[in-house]
């Protein structure tokens, strides 16, 4: 490990000084069919929303057949900057909130009729709930000054989702108590015994409505915590589970808090943020987790997940290879380190999918199957991996290769050996191979939408991100009708250009006399492989 973190430290110094221009690396996998590690779990079926619940409900139903199950609804019970979704009406002489949720049950059901399950993020704690709220990035961030207002304004959510959808539909549902906790003050503005104290009544009021509900806490972040470290008690994110698995409910007086799944958010933040790290922060949350022996069953999400702009960078390149790599290699790390979901924010422009929806539908067609164990021969700069699995009688592998400080790079050359060991394959069989490619020049619609704006006359402005998956990001919202027509002429051309390319089709490989079979890869800058072996002829 030391090795490969000097590696990378010379890697960027060289990159940041203009001396280095591609890496070439030679790497080996080996997948061994005997040993088994898992199954190839659905990871890619939620889609974080963060639209006004009293919205026209028509805006969603574009969500209706882009292969998701749930749909998880933020900042759903008000304190929002914008006054959307403000159900919370007053105080009774009782002390018991005042509310109609009648716009937020008509958003639910428009959910219900397009084939989704909503998921209920319960933040944030309405703007009149607190007497001194102040405006923040996020909205109304503060606790609220009555914590029982606040139980009684969950209490009577949960009652009317059940009044409206029945008990046995809304126990299926699931409950996240806010959003980045530990980032002050963006999503809570207060201290972490605060939030603690939050969390504990907001399970409560969920729990007296539905006994075993679904719920758990706000997505935390990296394990690095918030940047801003010596505010409210800066990076306590992870210490959520030791108060829930052996603190003092604030609210029963118990020891202990329900907790169901267990999320965070990672993001790729240019000059801040690399791939060691992400590995090392999934060990890291594992090990966590891993301590507490009630929650061997809680999995790890992904809550939030893509990249960050800084003042270095304005790239955000979820259009382009460099993220279908990018997503590869997280969906390696969560089906080794037990990850449960990652959840995702955008999928296709304009119904023209982007790179990473093939990853996620090339690990689709795998569902289900047997993952096998992968012996990883390598200690480079780029990142690269296999995932494999056993389905149907076929072998799927995902192969990847991904430079994290290489954003928008088409040079770096990976040469892969992949070697295919075990029982699963007979000495001196042949195989049907099927083999599709992509990487800049393969599977990405993006830069000739740009040659084609180009053409139109359409200029970036100024100082414009490179890449980006929305148009008004870099060209602006003054010519989104021209952007349109664009896209609507030349649509049939990017929807060709956003498939991955067919390397081979039914080509024949025979294993070897020990019945290994062993495979030649070349991947260009950040790029992914699929492929499907399937047996054509029984072993001589």
């Amino acid at each position: 490990m030391k090795l490969k973190i000097y590696r990378y430290f010379v890697a960027s110094f060289l990159l940041a000084s203009g001396c280095l221009a591609s890496v070439h690396e030679q790497n080996q996998f080996t997948v061994n069919t005997d040993a088994v590690s898992g199954g190839i779990d659905n990871l890619w079926n939620v889609r974080v929303y963060t639209g006004p619940a009293a919205s026209n409900p028509k805006q969603i139903k574009r969500f209706a057949e882009r292969k998701i199950d749930y749909l998880n609804n933020v900042r759903l019970l008000g304190g929002r900057n914008d006054n959307k979704n403000d159900w919370f009406k007053g105080v009774d002489d009782n002390g018991n909130a005042i509310c109609e949720f009648g716009p937020a049950i008509k958003h639910l059901q428009a959910v219900l009729d397009i084939g989704l399950t909503p998921w209920i993020v319960l933040d944030n704690v309405p703007w009149g709930m607190v007497k001194d709220a102040e405006v923040n990035a996020y909205g109304q961030c503060h606790p609220a000054d009555d914590i029982n207002v606040w139980y009684s304004y969950v209490q009577q959510f949960v009652q009317e989702l059940v009044n409206e959808f029945g008990e046995e539909t809304v126990s299926q549902w699931r409950f996240r108590v806010g959003t980045e906790p530990d980032l002050f003050p963006k999503h809570w503005a207060s201290t972490k015994e605060e939030y603690l104290k939050h969390y504990d009544y907001t399970v409560a009021a969920v729990e007296s409505v539905i006994p075993e509900p679904v719920i758990g806490p706000g997505n935390i972040l990296m394990y690095r915590g918030s940047q801003v470290t010596e505010a409210k008690g800066g990076r306590w994110g992870l210490e959520i589970l030791e108060h829930c698995a052996r603190g003092t409910n604030y609210y029963t007086g118990k020891i202990g808090t329900r907790v169901s799944f267990f999320g965070f958010s990672y993001y790729y933040l240019k000059d801040e943020t690399d791939g060691f790290h992400f590995e090392r922060h999934w060990k890291r949350i594992k090990e966590s987790l891993d301590q507490y022996p009630k929650f061997a069953d809680v999995g790890l999400e992904i809550q939030e997940y893509g990249v960050l702009t800084t003042k270095k960078t304005k790239e955000q390149p979820l259009a382009t290879e460099w993220f279908a790599g990018y997503y590869a290699h997280t969906a390696d790390l969560a089906y080794r380190y037990g990850g449960k979901k990652i959840f995702n924010w955008t999928q296709d422009y304009e119904g023209i999918p982007h790179p990473w929806t093939q990853v996620r539908d090339a690990l689709a067609e795998m569902e289900g199957g047997i993952r096998f164990e992968v012996e990883r021969e390598t200690d480079n700069e780029l990142f690269s991996g296999v995932i494999p699995a056993w389905k149907d009688g076929s072998l799927y592998l995902v192969v990847y290769s991904h430079a994290y400080d290489d954003m928008m790079g088409n040079e770096n050359l990976n040469e892969i050996t992949l070697k295919v060991t075990g029982q699963k394959l007979a000495p001196n069989s042949t195989w049907s191979v099927t083999e599709q490619q992509l990487d800049r020049d393969h599977g990405t619609y993006i830069p000739e939408l740009y040659n084609d704006l180009k053409r139109a006359g359409i200029q970036p402005m100024e100082d414009a991100p490179t890449y980006t998956a929305w148009a008004r990001q870099r060209y602006g919202t003054d010519n989104q009708n021209d952007i349109k027509k664009v896209i609507s002429k030349n649509r049939d051309k990017y929807l060709q250009l956003a498939k991955p390319a067919v390397v081979r089709s039914g080509e024949e490989v025979r294993t070897s006399a020990d019945g290994s079979l062993t495979l030649d890869l070349k991947l260009k800058g950040s790029s992914v492989r699929f492929l499907k072996l399937t047996p054509a002829k029984t072993a001589e």
